[in-house]
């Protein structure tokens, strides 16, 4: 495989063991983790033959490899199938399945729609949201979008055509949901639709002020807008009017909602039936308490994205940004609703742009507008793909091969992977060469179908010994936290020490495997022998463990915003998440000194240094109450230990502020010692024993228990 594409399709051997007698023996789980979309993977822009009996997609590796310069042989099923070309097949093709038409001859009927909502509510004003979105969002939508449409939304629907038109609807509330018909919905002419990017939306500051409506009322319309394969992009900063109760305490492990009423189910069930999705982007602080437990279990069957801003966005106190403009449109505003209430059909009430839409164009300068530009740059950038794997199921003497061909739904990302665990059937002993096939089907924002084939020839064999040299320790790390979210998700009551157990059995097969059937050293009762390619793989379950996602101690709407980044991680980021990096600071602010990482360790703190922690999720910073007084004064401003607070850590312009600001990646934590957020960064410190979990030794213990256990 090129290795610009081992981490786009990672396998948990390089070699699977030939026969179900080894597998019974080793127990290694074969399984392929995907990271189809990985920018770093090498496409070829190829077409491949299609197979007429088994419809899978011809391939070689080498070019004179059973064919004529007319047929080559099914890999899977032996058939003879014409061929059109005479090179050998790279790994990895793409190509355009039906190319769209001239831009002239677009149809919109034909073409899927997507809306994109953005929370146009006083809350969302107010914290200066909504002007950051209408700032940043014409960059990040893709510029192969086409047949979309951006709007505003609180009791009305406001929407910019391409014209920079705007249009507005109320959305009076249904008396009964369940009634709600198609013929409830808003009909749209062809010029609201934007067929390219628009270079600025910001003349939807000009919407209407109304008070809030339902949010499922809004989502009702929007699905009727966009019908069937449509798309909803939901951009959120207002708790939903209907949330009555704040999801917030301090779960164990899984969070529940009781604001998912049987209404939002039947929603959920309407898109699903038209195989429409919501994609979510939830802005907290400027909102109150927003139930994202309801949200993400309203959209997570959808296989939609749902992503959260940090507590660092947008502050409900940023009220005076917003009173500058309040008075150049309040009276436009009332004018405004004087047409709402007197039309009823589509309304065409400004066409003008004002003056101050330039002035948060200009705004180039806010720190807030980059972070927010790429969580929409991500969130629009995001489909669904259709997965079809290909792979024997069973090796016969005689030759022939029974193969499984399974398809799902699955969701994908351009930084987000998935994990699928093959069974095979294997009956002859001795090394076979049989093919594996992964085909990608997916829909370009311009209406395009584009599939994309990986296919490899993968090796088995009856050498144990071979089979656990060529083992990947992240993909089989992948698996196994795979495993943990699939509990997650059928125990309502499941805790931390669960999760232990689940780790265990799944790791004690194979050193239990090891042990008996692979290792030439001889071992007294209590030796755990710990194969050198997945010598690291208990570390780091028990690391996934006490991860940030299912720390004890977090809040529902963080919890389940972690555990979705978590659950489609790709496998360096998923690598991250489990052991966080360590890092000591002290001489590089100092003296431009190396920076070294240190195990997760209480015991390698020490009072006089500063310390750096990266979880995947936040910078944790901690801070010893004996450094230095250069370092009191040059980042925080201060002369003494206890003044310390998060108030006074901001980056200022000194050489060790900027030098620390620099390494700091997302969210940054303060964390003072024996003070504010102390024990937060020792729970992170895994190989200690914390919130009531095991120390990585006393894992290995329980580990080697397990493993004596299957004797």
């Amino acid at each position: 495989m090129n290795d610009d594409n081992k981490e786009s399709f990672a396998f948990s051997a390089s070699l699977f063991p030939r026969a179900p007698d080894r597998q019974d023996l080793i127990h290694i789980p074969l399984s392929l983790s995907l990271f189809p979309f990985n920018p770093k993977a090498k496409i070829t822009p190829k077409k491949l033959n299609i197979c007429e009996n088994c419809n899978s997609y011809l391939f070689q590796s080498l070019p004179t490899e059973n064919r004529t310069p007319t047929f080559m042989t099914c890999p899977f099923c032996q058939t003879q199938s014409k061929i059109i070309d005479y090179e050998s097949t790279p790994s990895y093709v793409e190509w355009n399945t039906s190319p769209s038409p001239p831009p002239s001859q677009i149809q919109l009927q034909n073409h899927s729609k997507t809306l994109i909502l953005i929370d146009g509510s006083n809350m969302s004003r107010i914290s200066g949201f909504f002007e950051a979105v209408l700032k940043n969002l014409p960059k990040a939508i893709p510029q192969s979008l086409t047949n979309f449409l951006i709007a505003s939304f609180n009791a009305s629907l406001t929407f910019l055509a391409p014209s920079q038109k705007l249009f507005v609807f109320p959305t009076s509330e249904s008396k009964d949901f369940e009634q709600f018909s198609k013929n409830d919905g808003i009909f749209l002419p062809p010029s609201v639709f934007h067929q390219k990017r628009p270079n600025s939306v910001t003349n939807l500051l000009r919407a209407p002020r109304d008070v809030q409506t339902e949010l499922k009322t809004i989502l009702m319309h929007a699905l009727n807008i966009v019908g069937e394969h449509g798309r909803v992009v939901l951009i959120l900063a207002s708790k939903p009017l209907e949330f009555f109760h704040n999801e917030t305490k301090l779960e164990l492990l899984r969070p529940n909602s009781i604001n998912f009423n049987p209404d939002w189910s039947s929603l959920q069930k309407r898109y699903m039936d038209l195989y429409a999705r919501v994609d979510i982007l939830v802005n907290l602080p400027s909102s109150g308490l927003i139930d994202l437990v309801a949200l993400h279990k309203f959209c997570s069957p959808m296989k939609s994205r749902f992503l959260v801003m940090n507590n660092t966005q947008f502050q409900l106190n940023s009220q005076s940004n917003d009173n500058n403009n309040n008075n150049r449109y309040n009276q436009t505003n009332l004018n405004n609703q004087n047409n709402i209430n007197n039309q009823t059909n589509l309304n065409n009430i400004m066409d003008e742009k004002t003056s101050y839409s330039n002035d948060i164009e200009n705004n180039e300068n806010d720190p807030q507008n980059g972070k927010i530009g790429e969580l929409l740059k991500d969130l629009l950038n995001s489909f669904v793909a259709f997965v079809k794997i290909i792979f024997p199921r069973n090796l016969k003497s005689d030759g022939m091969v029974k193969f499984n061909s399974k398809a799902n739904n699955v969701y994908f990302s351009m930084n987000s992977s998935w994990c699928k665990t093959i069974m095979f059937e294997m009956t002859e002993i001795g090394e076979k060469i049989f093919p594996f096939q992964v085909i990608i089907t997916y829909r370009k924002f311009n209406g395009e179908t584009v599939t994309r084939v990986f296919s490899k020839f993968i090796t088995s064999t009856d050498d144990m010994r071979g089979i656990f040299n060529n083992l990947n320790q992240k993909a089989l790390l992948k698996h196994i936290v795979i495993k943990f979210f699939t509990e997650f998700y059928k125990q309502k009551d499941i805790k931390d020490k669960d999760l232990v157990k689940i780790a265990l059995e799944n790791l004690s097969p194979m050193f239990r495997g090891y042990r008996n059937h692979v290792s030439l050293k001889k071992m007294n009762t209590n030796e755990l022998v710990l194969p050198d390619q997945i010598s690291l793989l208990p570390l780091y379950c028990l690391g996934a463990i006490k991860s940030s996602p299912f720390s004890y101690g977090i809040l529902s709407n963080e919890r389940i915003f972690l555990l979705e980044q978590m659950e489609k991680a790709n496998l360096d980021y998923l690598w991250q998440i489990c052991y966080p990096t360590l890092t000591d600071l002290t001489v590089y602010l100092m003296e431009n000194g190396e920076l070294n990482n240190y195990p997760l360790q209480k015991i390698m703190l020490d009072s006089t240094r500063i310390y750096m922690l990266y979880d995947g999720f936040s910078t944790w910073i901690w801070v010893g109450k004996k450094i230095s007084q250069h370092l009191l004064q040059t980042l925080f401003k201060c002369n003494e230990f206890y003044e310390i607070s998060e108030m006074n850590f901001q980056q200022n312009e000194t050489e060790e502020s900027i030098k620390l600001f620099s390494l700091v990646k997302k969210s940054v934590k303060l964390c003072l010692d024996n003070g504010i957020g102390h024990q937060s960064f020792l729970n992170r410190l895994i190989e200690d024993q914390t919130m009531g979990l095991p120390a990585y030794t006393q894992f290995l213990g329980k580990l080697q228990s397990f493993i004596l256990q299957g004797f």
